[in-house]
């Protein structure tokens, strides 16, 4: 099955935004200027880009209910059922080898239930749970690996703990709404937010 190539370069459209990014925008213009972002990395590597028609995110990223998103799609119930399980793991914050294992079991599932469009798309789902959590958890002697791509962020405290379930949540529903930008477009923003 062919791969979607935007969704495999996941990680690196992330290090593009976060890395152009000079400053945090207003929250209102934090989706356009992440949705520039995204077009930009898009045209820099020729791949496809569609428009971000991503849900409106609460001024508190706690209030988002991503299951209402997952239920604003136009997906059978096996796939929105199989998709709210991927937010259910991300929720519990299991290791990522558990995470994984899990992930790795609904998209078996996936692959009995699903027509082959709705598990090409499943696949690019679980494929980019997976790398989000690898992305956004790594840290090496205690370095946040992400920060270092954000120096716009620097001095800059949170609103309060950055809730991280809801970022891996918003990064692998994100595409169902903005095709594969919409991965990276929903994570940035998601983050950038919580500042």
């Amino acid at each position: 099955m062919k791969k979607n190539i935007l969704a495999r370069m996941h990680n690196d459209g992330i290090i593009h935004g976060l890395t152009s990014l000079q400053e945090i925008p207003s929250p209102r213009d934090i989706p356009s200027a992440v949705e520039s972002l995204v077009r930009e990395f898009s045209e820099k590597y020729e791949v496809p880009f569609e428009s971000l028609n991503l849900p409106e995110f609460p001024e508190n990223i706690n209030d988002l209910n991503l299951d209402e998103w997952v239920d604003q799609t136009s997906f059978s119930n096996d796939f929105k059922n199989l998709a709210k399980a991927t937010l259910d793991v991300l929720e519990r914050e299991l290791s990522i080898v558990e995470s994984f294992q899990e992930f790795d079991r609904l998209l078996s599932q996936a692959e009995s239930t699903l027509n082959e469009t709705e598990f090409y798309v499943f696949d690019d789902h679980i494929y980019v749970a997976k790398r989000s959590m690898e992305f956004w958890k790594a840290e090496v002697d205690g370095t946040k690996i992400w920060e270092l791509h954000a120096s716009f962020l620097e001095g800059r405290s949170t609103r309060g703990p950055i809730n991280w379930w809801k970022v891996f949540g918003c990064d692998c529903v994100g595409g169902f709404f903005g095709g594969p930008g919409g991965y990276i477009g929903a994570s940035l923003i998601s983050v950038i937010m919580q500042y």
